[in-house]
């Protein structure tokens, strides 16, 4: 049976939860930037035309764009997540070199832009909208796309549980601790985008109860795997 934490972790649990939860913030919009920034170089690189970017910090984000004559849709459709996650690992790895408290949001960038571009490409490809829905058309098998989505919160899920301590979580916290600091830090955003969704897009309601019920289990998943990787080191 796990020890009832004192009020001085209990306060010390607090404060790593908002930081968390102020890192998580700046690394999904930062992630989802990214994301539309590979759409463009995408865009850029077959000759096509970026117009503009659009972000919403909660709900979704885009592109817009024309292709032009020779450029790649499926490049141009690939371009997100490819670009968006390999600048967000790049520059995850990098920060992990260092050990600064306000290197917290790119430490937590890697595993927001994996979780959130696996996430998008399951959620999506059942509903075959966004990247993943161009991708089923243009001929990407659809077991494909969600395998690949599925693949990415996995890595997600390991990248996070091994940076914990970088994060503020020691390897001695207890499972219930560890699994409390990190919903709290992150399941209110979760929370927000579900109520952003029921207000200004209702008709996508079910698609954001998908996305954010994944993001929950990931949250489980990453509080798990980070306690028994822990056990297994000690």
């Amino acid at each position: 049976m796990e020890p009832i934490p004192t009020p001085s972790q209990s306060k010390s649990t607090l404060r790593t939860s908002i930081l968390i939860f102020g890192g998580f913030c700046i690394a999904y919009n930062l992630g989802t930037a990214l994301h539309e920034l590979g759409h463009a170089i995408a865009t850029w690189l077959t000759g096509g035309t970026v117009y503009s970017i659009s972000l919403n910090p909660f709900a979704w984000s885009w592109t817009s764009l024309d292709g032009g004559e020779d450029s790649s849709p499926l490049f141009i459709a690939w371009g997100g997540v490819l670009f968006g996650v390999l600048f967000s690992a790049l520059a995850a790895g990098i920060a992990t070199l260092y050990r600064r408290p306000w290197l917290s949001p790119l430490y937590l960038l890697g595993g927001c832009a994996l979780a959130s571009n696996g996430i998008y490409l399951a959620v999506a490809a059942f509903a075959d909208v966004g990247d993943a829905g161009n991708l089923i058309q243009l001929g990407v098998p659809r077991f494909c796309v969600v395998g690949l989505g599925g693949l990415l919160l996995l890595l997600s899920c390991l990248w996070m549980s091994l940076i914990q301590p970088r994060i503020g979580i020691a390897p001695a916290t207890s499972f219930r601790q560890r699994l409390f600091t990190l919903h709290l830090g992150v399941t209110p955003y979760l929370i927000a985008m579900l109520v952003y969704a029921r207000l200004f897009n209702p008709e996508e309601i079910w698609m954001w109860v998908g996305y954010t019920g994944l993001g929950f289990v990931a949250v489980t998943a990453t509080a798990t795997f980070g306690h028994l990787l822990r056990n297994g080191n000690t």
